[in-house]
């Protein structure tokens, strides 16, 4: 059988040349977008610059660091490996680290009720009125 051997592909270098677009572009676009550009459709945009939201991140530059973030893990972890072995004590020391990655979205959906508990806990005490 014959053994594959990783090569780079070209993708990792579109990432990073898209990822830095996104980035370095938005904040020169929002200067000259007409006014009707704040229309609340475009809030995913980054654009509708009166609308306020709080959980919410605009689509422009953000999108351009996960581009990057996505070409720099294609690069480290070209052959599928994990960078760490597993019986290594950087392994063991960042389980949990590893443990909320890998359960991100169940961690935010339970630290949610945690702080609106503990902000009405604290408004009940008097320290927020």
């Amino acid at each position: 059988p014959k053994e594959t051997v990783y090569q780079p592909h070209y993708f990792t270098g579109v990432l990073i040349i898209l990822g830095s677009i996104g980035i370095f572009i938005a904040p020169m676009i929002e200067p000259v977008l007409p006014q009707w550009s704040n229309n609340p459709f475009l809030i995913m945009l980054g654009s509708a610059a009166n609308a306020h939201v709080l959980d919410q991140m605009p689509l422009f530059p953000w999108l351009g660091c996960f581009l990057i973030g996505a070409a720099i893990g294609h690069t480290l972890y070209a052959p599928g490996l994990p960078l760490a072995k597993e019986e290594g004590l950087f392994y063991r020391l960042t389980r949990p680290i590893r443990f909320l990655g890998r359960h991100s979205l169940w961690v935010y959906f339970a630290h949610q009720p945690i702080i609106l508990f503990t902000l009405w806990l604290l408004g009940k005490a008097g320290i927020f009125g």
